[in-house]
Formats: structure tokens, sequence, C-alpha cells
């Protein structure tokens, strides 16, 4: 933004493809724009639209200081297609509630380069008188402007589409039978927005649940994202066996599936924001807040590279065609006088543009003595972090086979046996308040099984985890473990009854802060609970201090499942 007051309302770009076979698109984009400003000031309509539409001069029409309108039209070159075009306007209005202090601008860009198909991109910010002194003003309710929703409702002249993904007003309702098209529309390279998957909960009293409501999150989101909504608790079952673990939506979570979703590249899925009602607790309306949360990254938030097309960019565009055109002219004056005045306008751009590089260079500079400094630092948190993660290995690693064996079958108790293993691997497991408890009442596992099932996870299973090489962690550690086995998951049954689910929500403290886990992943060992079995709960959690660890929430029984959930837990 040019004036650093301003505060942008909602800002999107997206692609319109022609219905009707016509290779020009501006006339039906321009006759919506035409009709939104006429609704807003019906003063309007005897303004002189084609000149607003075609003049290839800046053009300004204005009712007072009140409302006013700049336009500028850059048509193609003679040899080029009639239907190239570039199209821009800015509508500035004056906010009703105060309209001596605030003021409102729309920025409307068009830009065609290829038959049938069209960019178009809004732009709506306003700017609070900079001199103003007084009791701070709201700030104004959120919502997505007219014009785009007249845009994105038309679905006669035209669609609307982010890449190869169709824009709609309203939210989809996703049922079994859409559920293998939503998760080729989630794995699409193409897909040029993110697709926000509202999932839902079966509550005894109130029926289907949902953290937010659809309509409204679409409605906040519309023309930058599209909103999606599970109708059942079947299509979360369903989901899930289609969904890598990493991926899923559980329960009446959110999750934010940003464009170029690539499930073979590491770490990926932390790209897609993953919301669940305990973000919430406390929360008089979890679904306003969610909207809050969600509305400024998708709706609001320009980053540093974006396909706006603004007032500027036409601007540039119509400097440059009129240059050109002068050298054309037959006359040597007239020739003249174009050259000199892009001479004139280079200068000016020139010198901007050196007490910019100036600004920069000394900005430059001093980021250059303070990225100094902190490089210094850093190196000094690596060697202590290194050191401190060393230290614990180093203390275990000097332990031979046989006084490891020895350690192991002098512990006579399972929180024995838990004590030595957070001691030697500090920095690998975890137990939450409710890992803990569990070894006092649902743990009969010989020490001996449950040292072995430990060590393994804080070797081979953590190893598993850590490596950007591992494809099939199940199968890996399966193959390695000497007889313990891995499930990343429960059965199809269990996953339909939410109540047992539900058994795998927990909480890790971290420090201060409180984590929510879901233990669904187990190690096993032996089919039946007593001395002989073992069962050990646990999700992959990353660290404050920037660490992973296996954070244990259960150890010892079965979890109930499909076919125990008449056992009493």
């Amino acid at each position: 933004m040019s004036d650093l007051s301003s505060i942008v309302q909602y800002r999107t770009s997206f692609d319109i493809h022609s219905l009707r076979g016509q290779e020009s698109l501006f006339h039906d984009a321009f006759g919506i724009v035409k009709n939104w400003v006429n609704r807003k000031e019906p003063a309007t309509k005897t303004w002189p639209w084609a000149t607003i539409g075609e003049s290839g001069m800046p053009t300004l029409q204005r009712i007072s200081d009140s409302f006013a309108l700049f336009s500028l039209s850059h048509r193609a070159k003679d040899n080029d297609p009639p239907f190239m075009k570039t199209w821009g306007m800015a509508l500035r209005e004056r906010d009703r509630s105060h309209p001596t202090l605030r003021n409102w601008i729309t920025e409307i860009g068009f830009k065609q380069e290829r038959p049938f198909h069209a960019q178009v991109s809004f732009l709506t910010y306003y700017v609070n008188r900079p001199d103003y002194i007084g009791s701070r003003l709201a700030e104004p309710p959120k919502s997505v402007p007219g014009i785009v929703k007249s845009f994105l409702g038309n679905g006669v002249n035209f669609a609307c589409q982010a890449g190869t993904q169709d824009l709609p007003l309203a939210p989809i309702r996703l049922d079994i039978d859409g559920i293998a098209s939503f998760v080729s529309r989630m794995h699409d390279k193409e897909r040029g927005c993110p697709l926000i998957l509202v999932g839902c909960y079966k509550n005894d009293e109130d029926g289907l649940t949902t953290l937010v409501d659809p309509a409204e999150l679409a409605r906040n989101t519309c023309g930058n994202a599209v909103v999606y909504h599970m109708d059942s608790m079947d299509v979360e079952s369903q989901l899930r066996d289609r969904l890598p673990f990493k991926y899923r939506c559980i329960n009446d979570s959110i999750r934010v599936y940003m464009p170029r979703l690539d499930t073979e590249r590491t770490k990926d899925h932390y790209r897609h924001r993953f919301l669940t009602r305990k973000d919430f607790e406390g929360c008089d309306s979890p679904s306003k807040e969610v909207i809050n949360m969600l509305r400024p990254a998708i709706s609001e938030n320009i980053p540093q590279y974006n396909n706006l097309i603004r007032m500027a960019d036409t601007e540039q565009r119509h400097k440059q065609a009129k240059f050109a055109e002068g050298i054309k002219a037959e006359s040597n004056e007239a020739v003249d006088s174009f050259i000199n005045e892009f001479i004139s306008n280079q200068e000016e751009e020139n010198k901007r543009l050196v007490e910019e590089k100036d600004y920069y260079l000394d900005e430059a500079a001093k980021n250059e003595e303070e990225i100094g400094k902190l490089k210094g630092k850093l190196q000094q948190v690596h060697a202590e972090k290194k050191k401190l993660e060393q230290q614990p290995d180093a203390n275990h690693k000097q332990l031979t086979p046989k006084l490891l064996e020895m350690l192991k079958k002098s512990q006579t108790t399972a929180n024995g046996v838990v004590n030595v293993m957070l001691e030697m691997y500090p920095d690998k497991l975890a137990f939450t308040e409710r890992g803990m408890d569990s070894l006092e009442h649902h743990c009969q596992t010989n020490p001996e099984l449950l040292w072995d099932c430990l060590h393994a996870m804080a070797n081979e299973l953590h190893d598993l985890y850590s490596s950007p090489d591992s494809k099939d962690i199940e199968a890996q550690f399966n193959s390695q473990a000497g007889g313990l086995r891995l499930a990343l998951s429960e059965g199809k049954q269990t996953h339909k009854d939410k109540k047992l689910m539900a058994l795998r929500n927990d909480v890790f403290k971290d420090g201060e802060n409180e984590k929510p886990i879901f233990i669904e992943p187990h190690v096993k060992y032996g089919n039946k609970d007593g001395w002989d079995s073992v069962r050990v709960y646990y999700d992959w959690v990353k660290c404050d201090s920037g660490c992973y660890k296996l954070v244990i929430g259960h150890c010892g029984d079965h979890l109930p499942n499909y076919t125990s959930k008449t056992r009493k837990f």
C-alpha cells in the first residue's frame, strides 16, 4: 500500500472463464461493476460509462467530495487481438458513520491476455483522517463487498475460479458420494485457493454440531477459499481412511488445506492449519473466534508476492503505450514532446528509487550488523543445545549391553521403568499426567516387557519419525522391533464411535503451555491384558524447545475399542 495509514478490509483475485463462447469478457465484467456503482449511488446512472470503460486517458467522475471514481483503460496494440485489455478503477466514498473522519476506497482491476479467460481483482480498504484527535474510531464490521458476490454468483456469462478450483458463494455440503471428489481437489496441484473443511460431532442432546457455522465462515472467506462441511459422522469416518494420518480432520475440528498440498514432502502437513474445540475453550462464541482467526490470513492480509491488479499497474501500461505511440508520430516536435515527457517521468521515478535505495541500504547495513550479532548468539545456543542433547545420550551409551540388562532387571515396577527411561531419554520420551496415572491403575505389564517397549520407542521408533527417508513407519518398525507391533490407527468400527475416539484425546503440559494431543497410535505386544501384554498410546509432538518427543498418554492395557467397549474404563 502506498498509503501507510490504509487498513485492508478485503482483498481477492481470481480468474473468470467465458460460458457463452465470447472471446472478450470485459463487457460482461464492466456491466456488473457499473450496476454495482449505480446501486450504491443512483446519481451515477448519468455518468458517461462508455468513456469510463473505454477511455485511454485517466477519467475522474465525482458527486461532490463524498463519492468519486477514477478510472483508466489500456487497450491492446494495433497488432494485438482485440480482446487484450487492462482496466482499473478506484472508487472513493465517505464512511456513513464517520463521514468526516474515514474514507473507503475500492480498487477493481481487470486484465485479459488470452481469449475466453480474464483475471479480476478487488481490494477494499479504508483510511482514517491522520490528524484526528479524539476517541478511537470503532472498527467497521467485517464483510465481503457486494461486487465480489455479484461476480461469484453470476454463473451465466462466466465462471469464477482460482486455478482449477471453482469459487462458490455458499459452503459445499460434503456427503459420502462427494468424498472422492474432495480428496482429488485436495491433491490437485493446480488448485489456487485453500479448502476449509469443517468437521462435525454427534451430540446426544443437540444432534450434529460443528465448531463454526459453515455458512458464516463462507460469507467471510468467499472469493479466497472454499468451505466444505461434513454432513454426517460416516463422512468423517470414511474420510479418515482416505487421508494420511497427519492430514486428517478429526471430529468437529477444522482443517485448512492450503494449495500445493504434497504428502511426500517432509513436514508439509504443518502448512495445513488444524483447529480443535480445545483451542477455543472459554470463548463465549467459538464460531466467531474461528472466523476472527481465519479471515485475516485468508481474506485480508496481502502477501509479499500477490497478483492483485492495482491502478498503478494500469497507469504504468498506459504510460508505456503513450510513449510508444509518440515515437510513431510523424512530427518531430511530437516525438520530442513525448520523449521529454517520458524522460521527465523517468527522472522523477529514478530520484524516488535512489532515495528508497539509500534508505534501504542504510536499513540493510543496520540489519547486517544485527544479523551478525544474532548469528553469534545462535551459534552459542546451538553449541549449548548440542551439548545438552548429547549429554543424556552419553550417559546411556557408556552403559554396556550387560549393564543395561542388569538395570532393566533391577526395576520391579512400572513406575521404576518409566523413571529410568525418562532419565535416559529426556529428549525423546515424555508422559502426560494421564499417562503417569495409567501406570498405577491400568498397567499390569511385566516391567521387563515394558522396558523393552519403551526402549524400542525411544530408539527405533523415534529414529523412524525423525528420518526424512522413512516411508512406511508402521512396516519398518514392525520389521525391526523384535515382536513388538505398531498400529498408527484404530479400526473402522472404532472410528465410527465418537465416544471411543474421544478417549484418545489428551493434554500434554509442555513447560507453561498445555497442548492438545491425540493418542491413537500405539505400540503393542500380546492379545490379552495382563502380565505378558502391553499397549503404549502416544502422539508425536513438537515441544517448545524445538525437539520432537513421543508423548505417552496411556500405558498398560487396551484403551476401549469397538471389540472391548463393554469393558468399564
